[in-house]
C-alpha cells in the first residue's frame, strides 16, 4: 500500500500560463451577436442592468492566468492566523493538548489491549478476537468522516462531547459485556472504535477553526506531541497497575480519563460560530 501511495505522487496541473503571465483569449466576430442592429434586440436597456452591459466592439481580451485570488477573509477563532510561538501561549491550545492526551489513554488502551481482555475473559478463540478487529476497522474510518461533518455541521465542541460522552459510557460498562455474550463484546469493540477514530479527524478540525489555516501543520503537531506524554503514560499505568487492579480497575480508570476529556470539552468555546468570532475580535 505504502508504494501505492508513491506511485500516486504528482506535481500539481500546469496552469497554461504564457511566459508573460498572460493567455490570449479571441473570440470570433461572427459568433458575437448584433445587438445594436437586430430587429430582435429590445428597444432599450434597464437602467439596472448597465452595469453587466459588454463592449462587443473589443474582440481580443487578456485574461491574466493564474490561481483566483480569494477575498481576504479569515474565519478562525482569533480573526487571524496564529503562528506556533503565538500559539502555544493560549488557553484553548492547552485545552486541546490536555483533551488529546486523555483521549489518548482510551485510544491506547482499546487498540492495544481488547483483545487480551477478551482473551482473559473467555470470550472466544484467538481467531474470534482478530475478526472483532478486522470488524471494528471499518468503524474507524468511518467515525473520522461522521464526527468530522457533526464538527463542520454545528460545531468542535459539540462534537467532541457528543463522542467522549458516548465513549465514558461504553468504557464504563465494558467490562461487563464479556457475561453478556461475544456478539454483545464485539459490539462494543467496534463501538469504542467508532468513537476513538473521531480524534483523529476533530482535532486537526479544532486546531484549523481556532488559530487558522495558515500554520495549522505545525500548530496541530504541536496539539498531536501530547500523544508523546500519553503514550507513556498509558504503558506505564498498564505495565504497573494491571497485576494489582486488574482489568476490573484498570478500565473504569481509562473511563475516568476520558470523563475528563468530556468536561475539556465543555469548557472548549464554540470556535466555528460567528457569536465566538465576534466576540473575541470585540475584546481586542
Amino acid at each position: 500500500m505504502q508504494v501505492v501511495g508513491c506511485l500516486l505522487i504528482s506535481n500539481p496541473p500546469e496552469t497554461g500560463a504564457s511566459e508573460e503571465g498572460y493567455q490570449q483569449v479571441n473570440m470570433d466576430e461572427s459568433s458575437v451577436p448584433d445587438v445594436n442592429g437586430s430587429d430582435d434586440a429590445p428597444p432599450a436597456y434597464d437602467d439596472s442592468l448597465a452595469r453587466h452591459q459588454v463592449d462587443w466592439n473589443c474582440m481580443c481580451t487578456r485574461v491574466r492566468a493564474g490561481p483566483i485570488q480569494r477575498p481576504a477573509t479569515n474565519s478562525s477563532f482569533f480573526g487571524e492566523d496564529l503562528p506556533p510561538h503565538r500559539t502555544v501561549r493560549t488557553w484553548l491550545f492547552a485545552n486541546l493538548w490536555f483533551s488529546f492526551l486523555v483521549n489518548g489513554q482510551a485510544v491506547a488502551y482499546v487498540a492495544t489491549l481488547y483483545k487480551a481482555f477478551g482473551q482473559s475473559m473467555g470470550v472466544g478463540s484467538d481467531h474470534f478476537l482478530a475478526d472483532v478487529g478486522t470488524i471494528a476497522s471499518p468503524f474507524n474510518a468511518f467515525a473520522r468522516i461522521f464526527w468530522g461533518f457533526i464538527a463542520d455541521r454545528y460545531s468542535y465542541r459539540t462534537a467532541m462531547f457528543s463522542m467522549t460522552c458516548i465513549c465514558t459510557v461504553l468504557l464504563s460498562t465494558f467490562y461487563f459485556t464479556p457475561h453478556l455474550g461475544k456478539e454483545v463484546y464485539a459490539l462494543w469493540v467496534a463501538l469504542l472504535f467508532f468513537c476513538l477514530g473521531g480524534n483523529f479527524s476533530l482535532f486537526p478540525f479544532a486546531t484549523a477553526s481556532t488559530f487558522g489555516d495558515k500554520y495549522v501543520g505545525p500548530n496541530y503537531g504541536l496539539v498531536f506531541s501530547s500523544q508523546v506524554v500519553s503514550g507513556v503514560l498509558g504503558a506505564s499505568l498498564t505495565s504497573n497497575l494491571i497485576c494489582k487492579i486488574g482489568y476490573g480497575g484498570l478500565i473504569p480508570l481509562c473511563a475516568g480519563f476520558q470523563f475528563l476529556g468530556v468536561v475539556l470539552a465543555l469548557l472548549y468555546p464554540q470556535t466555528n460560530t460567528k457569536a465566538a468570532t465576534q466576540s473575541v475580535q470585540q475584546e481586542r
